[in-house]
Formats: structure tokens, sequence, C-alpha cells
């Protein structure tokens, strides 16, 4: 993008160096080529106009550059949309600091949509459940006959791991707060386990 941004630039000024001599030059054969009989008033009014034309040149090449500047930004800012919507689909991978959980227990569907659901809202930029990484096209959790939790096509096994890239202490501060989904999960299971650590780096792979 800066690259683009630098050709523009030296489109526009190079318009304005000939312009301008091209300016000059018209001058310069009116000045030059006068005899003793030219007005002198006649020839200070060429200038004054050339000067004027000059002016607006500048002025018009100056519109030109800001407008291929905002067409820059505006771009650069489609390319930001286009690379945030290609980590939300799983087109690309996506890496970062962030929050790990691990839960020794299986807590049932509604539980894990719950805690899904409150690190995408506490910011999570993207979260895996076993290395399953949720994209807008993975299939939900399902619950099998036997209890077991079906994700994407996978029976999760457990101890759950849980994957969050995002601001780890924001993440934590939310999950450990008073009522919070850590207490819920606690109260809604007295022997279960839950560890949960702040990571320099996390790593999810593209999923389509």
């Amino acid at each position: 993008m800066n690259k683009y941004v630098m050709t523009i630039v030296g489109l526009v000024v190079g318009a304005f160096i000939m312009v301008q001599a091209h300016s000059f030059q018209s001058l310069s054969d009116v000045l030059v080529g006068r005899d003793s009989h030219t007005n002198v008033f006649q020839e200070i009014q060429i200038l004054i106009q050339t000067n004027k034309g000059l002016e607006q040149e500048i002025a018009d090449l100056q519109s030109n550059l800001e407008q291929l500047s905002s067409r820059a930004s505006a771009l650069q800012a489609i390319e930001g949309e286009i690379a945030k919507y290609r980590k939300l689909t799983g087109q690309s991978p996506i890496s970062g600091s962030g929050l790990e959980l691990s839960i020794s227990e299986n807590i049932g569907t509604i539980w894990l949509v719950d805690l899904v659901n409150e690190l995408f809202a506490s910011g999570a930029e993207a979260v895996s459940v076993n290395d399953i990484r949720f994209t807008n096209y993975t299939n939900g959790f399902d619950t099998l006959p036997q209890g077991q939790i079906l994700f994407n096509g996978t029976i999760l096994k457990t101890p759950l791991l849980i994957k969050a890239i995002g601001n780890s202490g924001i993440l934590l501060s939310i999950l450990e707060q008073p009522k919070g989904m850590i207490d819920k999960l606690y109260e809604h299971n007295k022997s279960i386990k839950i560890t949960t650590s702040k990571k320099e780096l996390i790593e999810m792979t593209k999923v389509i």
C-alpha cells in the first residue's frame, strides 16, 4: 500500500513539474521575443495571468492528490476488512497472545455454548475447543445418547482444552468475576477442576 501511494505521489509531482515548465516556457517566449515597441504593461498582465494559471494548476494537482490518497486509505481499510473476514471464516491462520482453559470433565453443550459466547463477547478474536477452531462454518455442539459432546463431527474428549486469542487479562477477569462463568461452572459441578493459563502465543491453523 505504501508503494502504491508513493507511485501516485510521484505521478502527481511529475505532472506538476511538466505543467510548471510548460507555463514558464510560454512566458519566456513572450518576453524574449518582444521588440522595443512591446507594451510593458501587457507583459505584466501576461505574467499575472500565467501566475494565476500556475496557482490553479497547483490547486488542481493538490485536489487530485488528496482524492488519490483518500482512495488509497479506502483500499487499505477494505483490505483490513477482508483480512478480518478471512480470519473469522477460517480462511487464514491466526496467532497471538491469549488464554487457555482446561476443564477436567464434560460440562454439557449448554455450558460450552455459554462459555464460548462469553469469550467472544469479551473480545476474543478466535476460539477453539480441543484444537477445533470456531468459524462461521463450524457446526455447533450436539449431545450424543451416551452424553458425549459432538463438535463439528468430532467427539470431544476430556479434559476439554479451550483456547482464546485476545487480551488474556480482560478475558480472564471476566471469566473469574463473581458470579461469572467459572463460578457458575463450579456451582453446576462441584467436582470439576478448571485451570487457566495466560499464553504469549496461541496459534490456530486455517480451516478452509
